[in-house]
C-alpha cells in the first residue's frame, strides 16, 4: 500500500474527534505547492479545488515522492490520500481533506448517464460519489465498471452547515476481483460518538468496528490499516505509542527473564529504547512497547542493549499500534415532564468500516470464468468421490479418455 509517511510536505492542521452532526468534525492538512507534481493548475497541469489526490511512490514515476491526481484504472493511482478542498495561489498551500466534512466544488463532479441515458445515478440517486478511472482526480456518480479498475467510494452527498459532502475513503475493490464490503452510512475510520453507558457492552460485543474509547486498545497494523494510516505521523510512526517486532540473530538466545525490561539501541542522543512485553522464544523474537517520540530500531543485525547485556537483533518493523484513551462526558437531557436528568456519555472509536459480506446459498449467473482452481463437492452418499479439488483439470482427463476409447473402437 502507497504512503506518505517519509513526506516533509505535510503540515497537520486539525483532528476533531467527535463526528457530531453539528461539530464539523473533518481531518484536513495543509500542502506547499511544491508538494504536487505539477503544482497548481497552470502551464504544467497541476491540481485544483475538487481533485482526489494520492502520493506516488513508484520508481521512476515522473511525480515520485509528491502528490499527484488519483485515478481507478489501477491499483497503484488509487490509494486515495485525500481530497483538495481549496488551493490558495497567495499563500501557494492547498487545504486536503482526509476524512469527515468539506466544502467540495459541485462544479466539478461528474454526473455520468447510466444504461438508460439518464445521469440521475443508480437506485440509491447521486448521494455517493466514486474515483474515476476516466479521468485522474475526479469523482463521478457511478462506479467503474470495466474489469480490472478500482470501485472507489470517496464521497457522499449530504448537508450539514456550509458543508456539502462527507470525504468517506473507503477500502476500493478491484472490479471482477476480491470484493470488500463497506457500511457507506456510518461515521468513517476514527471517528468518535459518545453513547450511554449502558449501550457501550451491547455495541462492541455485537460487532468488531466499534471500541470502549475509555482505555488504550492494541490493534494490528495488518488488521486494521486504515486506522493505523490515520493514526501515524509524519515520521510514520503512531502518535499513541506501538508494538515493534525484533528478532535476535543466529547465536542469541531470547530469556523470558526479559519480560518488562529495557531494551536499548544507540547512545547518547541517538539511543533509541522500549520495554519488552512478550517474548516469543520459539522464533527468538520480542515484541517491544514503545513511545511515539522513539523511532523504529535497525532493519539489519545491529547491538542492542537488555538489561546490562549485549545482544544482536534486527527489527521487522511495527506490528501494532495504541487508540489514544478518551475521557467521559456528561450531558443533561430533558424527560417528558420537562425535567433534567444527567446522563454520562461514554466515547467509542470506530476502528475499521469493512463489513461481512454474505454469498447466498443458490447464485444464478449467465457466465461464470474461473481463472484459478473450481472446487466441487456433492452431498449424494451414492457418489464414488464425494470432492473433486480441480474440475476443470478432471474433464480433461475425462476428454483424454473419451478420445483415447474412439480411437480403440472407431479407430
Amino acid at each position: 500500500m502507497n504512503n506518505c509517511s517519509n513526506s516533509s510536505n505535510i503540515t497537520p492542521n486539525l483532528l476533531v474527534r467527535d463526528l457530531q452532526i453539528n461539530s464539523g468534525s473533518r481531518l484536513f492538512v495543509t500542502v506547499p505547492e511544491s508538494g504536487f507534481s505539477g503544482g497548481f493548475v497552470g502551464a504544467d497541469g497541476g491540481v485544483t479545488g475538487g481533485d482526489v489526490i494520492f502520493y506516488d511512490v513508484r520508481a521512476s514515476s515522473v511525480s515520485e515522492n509528491k502528490f499527484t491526481k488519483a485515478q481507478a484504472n489501477s491499483p497503484s493511482t488509487s490509494e486515495v490520500f485525500g481530497i483538495i478542498e481549496t488551493v490558495d495561489s497567495s499563500t501557494n498551500y492547498a487545504n486536503i481533506i482526509i476524512s469527515g466534512l468539506i466544502e467540495y466544488p459541485e462544479d466539478r463532479l461528474n454526473y455520468m448517464e447510466d444504461a438508460g441515458g439518464n445521469t440521475s445515478g443508480l437506485e440509491g440517486g447521486n448521494d455517493v460519489f466514486f474515483l474515476s478511472g476516466m479521468t485522474a482526480g475526479e469523482l463521478q456518480n457511478l462506479a467503474p465498471t470495466t474489469q480490472t479498475w478500482i470501485t472507489k467510494p470517496l464521497l457522499s452527498i449530504t448537508s450539514i452547515n456550509h458543508y456539502n459532502s462527507v470525504v468517506l475513503n473507503y477500502i476500493g475493490y478491484e472490479v471482477g476481483g476480491a470484493v470488500a464490503g463497506e457500511d457507506l452510512s456510518s461515521p468513517p475510520v476514527g471517528s468518535i460518538v459518545y453513547v450511554p453507558t449502558d449501550m457501550v457492552s451491547e455495541i462492541t460485543s455485537k460487532n468488531d468496528t466499534w471500541i470502549d474509547g475509555r482505555t488504550s486498545t492494541e490493534l494490528s497494523t495488518t488488521d486494521y490499516a486504515s486506522l493505523y494510516s490515520l493514526y501515524k505521523n509524519s515520521s510514520g510512526i503512531p502518535r499513541y505509542g506501538y508494538i515493534e517486532e525484533i528478532e535476535l540473530s543466529s547465536g542469541y538466545n531470547s530469556n523470558l527473564s526479559h519480560n518488562q525490561k529495557t531494551v536499548s539501541q544507540g547512545t547518547g542522543s541517538s539511543r533509541l529504547s522500549g520495554t519488552i512485553t512478550n517474548i516469543d522464544q520459539t522464533n527468538n523474537k520480542y515484541e517491544i512497547k514503545k513511545k511515539s517520540s522513539e523511532s523504529t530500531f535497525n532493519t539489519a543485525d545491529a547491538f542492542i542493549t537488555i538489561h546490562k547485556s549485549t545482544f544482536k537483533a534486527k527489527s521487522n518493523g511495527i506490528t501494532k499500534f495504541f487508540t489514544p484513551k478518551h475521557k467521559t462526558t456528561t450531558d443533561t437531557v430533558i424527560d417528558v415532564f420537562n425535567s433534567p436528568i444527567g446522563v454520562q456519555l461514554v466515547p467509542l472509536i470506530r476502528i475499521k468500516t469493512t463489513q461481512a459480506v454474505y454469498v447466498p446459498s443458490k447464485v444464478a449467473v449467465e457466465e461464470l470464468e474461473v481463472r484459478d482452481t473450481l472446487k466441487a463437492s456433492t452431498t449424494d452418499i451414492s457418489a464414488t468421490t464425494s470432492t473433486i479439488e480441480d474440475v476443470a483439470l478432471e474433464i480433461s482427463n475425462l476428454k483424454d479418455d473419451v478420445d483415447l476409447l474412439k480411437t480403440r473402437v472407431i479407430g
